[in-house]
Formats: C-alpha cells, sequence, structure tokens
C-alpha cells in the first residue's frame, strides 16, 4: 500500500479532483459574494402583482382590469386571508420543489402543493388510534355531533282556510269533538276534514321535517304534547289553515350512550386527530418562510376634511 504522502500526491495529479476543488472555489466565492442568497430562498415577498396573478388563478378567470378593481375593494381582513392563503400555498410549493416533486408552470405547482399535502398526511396516516380515555374526551366535546333530532309519529285532519275562511278554527274545533266522541281511530284520518297539502301519516318523522311542512309553531307544539293511540288533539294553526292531530309516538332524540357509537367515534377522533396533524405540520412549513410584504392595494387618497 502506498504511503499517505504518495496517495496525496497522487490524487492531486487527477483532473476529476482538480474539477472539484475548482467547484469548490467558485461555490466559496458566491457565498462571499451573495451573502443573502440562502437567506433570499426562506423569504417569501408578497407584492399586489402575484396576488392579483393568485387571485386570478384561483378564480379560474382571467381579466387584469377587473380583478386589480376586485383587489381595491376588498377589506381589510379578506386580503389578509388573501395574503395568508398565497403565502401558504407558496411556502408549500418551494418545500415541494426542495424535494424535487416536479418543476413546470402554474397547474405543475398546484400539483405539487397537492403532492407535498398527500406526503404530509402520509407521515401522519399510520398514527396511533385514539385510546378509550381520548375516545370518550372526544365523544364529550362532540356530542351534539352524534345528536338525533326528535322525531314524531302522527296523522293529521287538515282544515283549508282558502276554503273556509274566517269558520276554519271553529270547524277545526267541532270537529276535534267529533273525532274524539266517535272514538275515529288513526287510520281514518284521510276520510275527514280537506284534502292536506302534504302527506297524511308522519312516522317517526324529524322534528325539522315536520316543521318545513307545517311551520316551526306547530313542530314545536307538537313535541310538547302527550302521545296518545284513542286521543285527537288541536286545533293548531298554520300558514294555510288549521290542523288536528293524533299524536302517538314521540322521540326526544338526543345522543346515543357512547357504547352504542364507540367505533364511529374512534374513526371520527382519529380522522380529527389527522387533520389537526397535517394542519400543524403545513403551517410549521409556511413558519420556516420569512414574508415581507409590499403595497398590495391602490386606494384613493381620502377626502379632504
Amino acid at each position: 500500500m502506498a504511503p499517505p504522502a504518495a496517495l496525496l500526491r497522487r490524487i492531486l495529479r487527477e483532473p476529476l479532483a482538480h474539477f472539484v476543488a475548482l467547484g469548490a472555489l467558485i461555490f466559496a466565492a458566491y457565498l462571499v459574494t451573495h451573502p443573502t442568497a440562502a437567506s433570499d430562498e426562506r423569504t417569501i415577498v408578497v407584492d399586489r402583482e402575484k396576488i392579483l396573478t393568485f387571485l386570478q388563478y384561483r378564480s379560474k378567470a382571467f381579466d387584469q382590469q377587473r380583478f386589480s378593481g376586485v383587489l381595491d375593494t376588498m377589506s381589510p381582513k379578506a386580503v389578509r386571508d388573501l395574503v395568508a392563503d398565497y403565502v401558504q400555498e407558496e411556502a408549500m410549493y418551494r418545500e415541494a420543489k426542495s424535494l424535487k416533486l416536479d418543476e413546470g408552470d402554474y397547474l405543475a405547482r398546484r400539483r405539487l402543493v397537492q403532492q407535498l399535502e398527500f406526503v404530509t398526511q402520509g407521515f401522519v396516516a399510520d398514527a396511533r388510534p385514539p385510546n378509550d380515555a381520548e375516545v370518550a374526551g372526544y365523544y364529550a366535546a362532540h356530542k351534539s355531533d352524534y345528536a338525533a333530532e326528535p322525531s314524531i309519529t302522527f296523522t293529521h285532519v287538515f282544515f283549508d282556510r282558502a276554503r273556509h275562511g274566517a269558520e276554519t278554527l271553529a270547524l277545526a274545533r267541532a270537529e276535534l269533538a267529533r273525532l274524539n266522541a266517535a272514538k275515529v281511530p288513526f287510520t281514518q284520518a284521510p276520510a275527514h276534514g280537506d284534502r292536506p297539502l302534504y302527506d297524511v301519516n308522519y312516522v317517526q318523522r324529524d322534528a325539522s321535517a315536520i316543521a318545513a311542512d307545517f311551520g316551526a309553531p306547530m313542530a314545536k307544539a307538537l313535541l310538547s304534547l302527550t302521545p296518545s293511540a284513542d286521543r285527537w288533539q288541536g286545533p293548531f294553526e298554520t300558514e294555510y289553515g288549521a290542523e288536528l292531530v293524533m299524536v302517538t309516538d314521540i322521540a326526544k332524540g338526543g345522543a346515543p350512550p357512547l357504547d352504542q357509537i364507540r367505533e364511529r367515534v374512534r374513526a371520527d377522533a382519529a380522522e380529527a386527530d389527522k387533520r389537526a396533524r397535517v394542519g400543524e405540520a403545513v403551517a410549521n412549513i409556511v413558519k420556516s418562510y420569512r414574508v415581507r410584504t409590499e403595497a398590495i392595494q391602490n386606494r384613493p387618497p381620502a377626502p379632504k376634511p
């Protein structure tokens, strides 16, 4: 084996070694003459031209003059939000470029951002599933998301105000007494009153669906009734007339016990955690860039007092 000194002399005689050394000197000289180059790579400059271009691409419409007017009439908050969106996209784009995912035009840029978002999601996809305590905590914080609306089962007899005018309520009250006296059953509702505008029988229908047909006041009133399979109740005034009802069941709704939907809640908690951590990863990428914002809006001078 050649001694170290001889080996060094042999390396120095190699053309490749000369090339590498020359490259290192050139790079060092560049850093000396361009001390801010590395810094500039982590600085995002936001100006009017960039925001206008971003706004047009995002709107998928290209009209410099129109969007210039749109930009100048935006509220300060809307402009801040627009700048934040641009900065996030630019940071994600630069980070994707640094990973050499692709190069190209604006459409490629969007694909790069989407690729980086996908990669970021992949990093958190294999996260540990939430344990029982975390599932219970998520359920407690989002219990209303699992609550079912109250539902009602009833039939009704309708009296049309367009047909009976001022006598509508009186006719409904008289019919109520007859229906109860004759013990008219649930199934015989269609034989009484006027032809209804909507369904005759409502079986386990959500309160919101009932409110859509009869109005919120009647839906609320029905929820306060005591169900009875042999008693007619009312009358209830609606936009179109008066209603008599036989309510046979009311389910109060609300969230089911956690044990009944534990796996659904576990999946929701895991997805929420994944979204939060992806958002945090994106935010950290954005934070790694400095932002310098230049003039964006052209505002007319304020009127003199």
